[in-house]
C-alpha cells in the first residue's frame, strides 16, 4: 500500500503508523478530558448533596476523523481490511501518539465500531475512536532518573505518579519517596516495584509480591525526599509523570 503525502498529522498505535495505512487525520481531535470519579451522599434533612471527590477520573476518549485512498491496485474494501487487522488485532491498552500532542502519549484500546463511508470506489472516510486512560503521559517522563540516599526527585506536575523502580542490592531494605515507605526482604540482586500495577518482579516471570510491603513509593507533587536503607547499591526511576 502507498504512502501517501499528507499535512494534517497523523497517530501511532500499537507500534504502527497510521501513515503506513495511507490514512490522512482531517481535522484536529477534540480536546476531551476525563471526568473525575466521586461520590454523592444526600443527607435528610439538610440542603444539597455532600461530594466526596476522588483522585481517580475516568477513562476518556480520543477521536479521529479520518480518509485514505485507494492505491491503485486495491480497493477501498481491501486497504480498510488492512486497517481493520491492526486495529482489532491489538490486545489491550497499547501506545497511541500523534502529531496533535507531541509531547505526549497515551494508553488506548480499540473496540470499534469501524464503518467505512465508501465514496465511489476511490476513498473512504471514517471516524476511529480509541478508549484511554485519563492520564496524558509526558515523553519525559520516560527517562530513568538514578537516585541516592538523600537526593530530591521533582515532581512538577499537579498529579501524583506511579513509577517504575529497580533497586539493586541484597538483604532487607527500603525506599521512602515522600511519606511513601516499602520495605524489600531479602531482595537478591535487583527488584522491579511498578507502582502502577502495584507488583514486585525480578523477571517478568518471577513474582516478588511476597517480599514487599508498606506503601507503593508513588511520587506526590513537588520536592520529594529520597531516603534508602540496607545494602542498595544502584536506584533507577522511571518517573511517568502525566498529567489530566
Amino acid at each position: 500500500m502507498r504512502k501517501i503525502d499528507y499535512t494534517l498529522g497523523h497517530f501511532a498505535f500499537n507500534g504502527q503508523n497510521s501513515s503506513n495505512f495511507g490514512i490522512c487525520v482531517e481535522s484536529t481531535p477534540s480536546l476531551d478530558r476525563p471526568e473525575r470519579q466521586h461520590n454523592v451522599y444526600n443527607v435528610p434533612g439538610r440542603n444539597g448533596a455532600i461530594i466526596e471527590q476522588l483522585d481517580t477520573f475516568n477513562n476518556v476518549n480520543r477521536e479521529y476523523k479520518v480518509w485514505a485512498a485507494n492505491d491503485y491496485y486495491n480497493s477501498v474494501d481491501k486497504d480498510y481490511n488492512a486497517i481493520s487487522e491492526w486495529l482489532y488485532n491489538s490486545n489491550g491498552y497499547c501506545r497511541l501518539e500523534d502529531d496533535f500532542e507531541p509531547d505526549i502519549f497515551r494508553l488506548a484500546y480499540f473496540v470499534g465500531p469501524f464503518d467505512v463511508e465508501n465514496m465511489l470506489n476511490m476513498y473512504g472516510r471514517t471516524k476511529l475512536t480509541f478508549v484511554c486512560r485519563p492520564e496524558r503521559f509526558y515523553k519525559t517522563g520516560e527517562k530513568t532518573i538514578e537516585v541516592a540516599d538523600g537526593d530530591y526527585i521533582l515532581n512538577k506536575t499537579a498529579f501524583t505518579s506511579r513509577p517504575l523502580i529497580k533497586i539493586t542490592g541484597s538483604g532487607d531494605c527500603s525506599i521512602a519517596i515522600g511519606n511513601n515507605i516499602m520495605y524489600i526482604s531479602s531482595l537478591q540482586d535487583y527488584i522491579y516495584i511498578d507502582c502502577d500495577t502495584m507488583d514486585a518482579y525480578r523477571q517478568s516471570a518471577e513474582n516478588k509480591n511476597n517480599t514487599i510491603s508498606g506503601d507503593f513509593p508513588n511520587i506526590a507533587p513537588g520536592r520529594q525526599l529520597i531516603r534508602l536503607t540496607g545494602n542498595i547499591t544502584k536506584v533507577e526511576i522511571v518517573p511517568r509523570w502525566y498529567t489530566i
